[in-house]
């Protein structure tokens, strides 16, 4: 869905921009040299400007992420930032070319190309975000919000998402402050209760924000309610318009044209995770390519050594609680789903987990399969879908999930990964509880130096075969 890859399209809109810019800069140089031959002049367009324009474009529009913008951002804001990032875009230009001394003969082109630029820059996205709106009216890209609140903000956001739905917000519940009955506004809205199962909620559901509705009178439990979402990891937002503005800082954002508060516990670095994002679908198709050999000898063996299918698809849970299909290949017994309910007084780890060093259910190659971490080879393909990234905490089970403490749901706030801390570390020798923290410390502290470590420490791992079961 788009909000999950919402970097990689912001970057794609950036190349798309500077292909407009080299085209109105051409143009530009195009029309200026027709106009001189009308009037009988001499003018040799200089397209070597390219080279300093494009550079200086791609670093000022990738600093600043409001012109990608397109949920509830109007046409007036979207020309104010577009505008502004061109004006300092062409600033910095002109005082290179003077510094150079080629701002003499450039002077009308680039005034030519300014106007073409800002035409083009503000028709393409006129144009997408009509496209994104239609799309998010017919139910795609939609996000999913979580209400808490039956008062007078609740009412006009309510109101709101119902005027603008291509906005794209699908309100999937609501909860109130133990207040009282919910107005008819809410009568579409399926009321889940007090506010209370609010984690229960955020731990078992698919919410990509929490949007806290309070009037003044909440505030003595806003603390609750925001430390259980700050412990989980979900996104909330606090409606706060009775707020004064000046406190709000880094955080302060914009829901329906009301300040909002977004209180995140995920990193910050947006380039660098779009870095991440880019690389991971690079090395993983690699990967898979490299892999390619060892991955049909691994589907011949198990195909000839036992009955079923060679690929084992399971649902896991991953960002934001969000359901995907894990690919592995197989290597228990075709069944071994069904059999798992009589083994399991025989469990060796703590917690949801379940993990069994000379588990029954093994075939003969799917214990040499699980020892060398072969069966991992096909979530490379997760990756490439988007699904999982190659560092990050291993995607749980629903059934796991749905047993974790409130603390431990926060490890569904970043992308789950096919190597992680817990991977390098001993795996099964950990418990339950100290795996755990090993996720919440990658989120954390995640670098590409961290990434990159645990990348490293993963083969000597899988060579050893240290904690595999």
């Amino acid at each position: 869905m788009l909000k999950e890859n919402i970097w990689l399209y912001r970057r794609i809109n950036l190349i798309i921009d500077l292909g407009l810019t080299a085209l109105a800069f051409y143009l530009a140089a195009s029309l200026r040299s027709t106009l001189d031959f009308l009037f009988q002049a001499t003018f040799h367009p200089d397209y070597s400007l390219l080279s300093f324009i494009l550079p200086i474009w791609a670093f000022m529009f990738s600093l600043n992420q409001r012109i990608y913008e397109y949920r509830m951002v109007g046409f007036g804001e979207t020309f104010k930032h577009v505008s502004l990032t061109l004006l300092k875009s062409l600033g910095i230009l002109l005082a290179v070319l003077y510094l150079t001394h080629r701002l003499e003969p450039s002077r009308a082109t680039l005034l030519i190309f300014a106007l073409f630029d800002l035409t083009f820059l503000l028709g393409s996205r006129r144009i997408l975000s009509a496209v994104l709106a239609y799309s998010r009216k017919k139910g795609y890209y939609q996000q999913k919000i979580l209400l808490v609140g039956i008062g007078r903000q609740a009412e006009r956001f309510v109101s709101k998402s119902m005027a603008h739905p291509e906005w794209g917000l699908k309100i999937v519940g609501l909860l109130d402050w133990d207040r009282g009955k919910p107005g008819p506004i809410f009568q579409t809205i399926p009321h889940l209760g007090k506010l209370s199962n609010l984690s229960g909620i955020l731990q078992n559901e698919h919410v990509d924000y929490v949007v806290l509705a309070a009037e003044k009178e909440d505030m003595l439990v806003l603390d609750e309610s925001i430390a259980v979402c700050e412990e989980m990891g979900a996104k909330a937002y606090l409606l706060a318009d009775f707020f004064d503005l000046k406190i709000a800082r880094q955080q302060l954002r914009t829901v329906f044209n009301s300040p909002a508060l977004l209180f995140s516990t995920t990193p910050k670095r947006e380039g660098l995770l779009f870095c991440k994002y880019v690389l991971d679908k690079i090395y993983a198709f690699i990967l898979v390519c490299l892999s390619c050999p060892l991955m049909l000898v691994a589907s011949l063996l198990i195909k000839l050594t036992s009955p079923g299918p060679v690929i084992f698809r399971q649902t896991r849970i991953g960002l934001n609680g969000r359901k995907f299909t894990l690919y592995k290949f197989r290597t228990m017994v075709q069944d071994a789903e069904n059999l798992k309910s009589d083994l399991l007084s025989q469990n060796e780890m703590t917690g949801p987990v379940f993990k069994m060093a000379e588990d029954p259910r093994l075939t003969k190659v799917g214990k040499i399969l699980r020892k060398s971490s072969i069966d991992e080879l096909p979530q490379f393909f997760n990756v490439i879908k988007g699904d999982m990234s190659l560092v990050g905490p291993r995607p749980p089970l629903a059934a796991e999930v749905a047993r974790y403490d409130r603390w431990q749901r926060r490890k569904l706030s970043i992308k789950p990964g096919l190597t992680c801390l817990w991977q390098v570390n001993g795996r099964n020798q950990i418990d339950f509880e100290n795996w755990m923290k090993l996720d919440l410390q990658y989120i954390d502290n995640w670098s590409f130096w961290l990434d990159a470590k645990i990348l490293l420490k993963t083969v000597p791992a899988v060579i050893s075969g240290n904690g595999a079961k």
